[in-house]
């Protein structure tokens, strides 16, 4: 919880709360990390891209 007092100027302080809560829950937190994992572990079927190329085809590259 230590990034709700760095709320974005253009969010509403309730909404920037609820959210924090939310992201601080458990299941939140669980799906993150699976999330996270599954990123790491399969970085070809990261679907965002830079144009035509994905980002994990660029850092192939560099």
């Amino acid at each position: 919880m230590t990034w709700m007092d760095y709320d974005p100027v253009w969010m509403r302080r309730d909404y920037w709360e609820s959210l924090c809560h939310c992201w601080a829950t458990r299941p939140w937190q669980e799906r993150s990390q699976a999330a996270k994992r599954n990123r790491t572990a399969h970085p070809e079927k990261n679907v965002h891209s830079s144009g035509s190329v994905s980002y994990a085809t660029h850092n192939q590259n560099w």
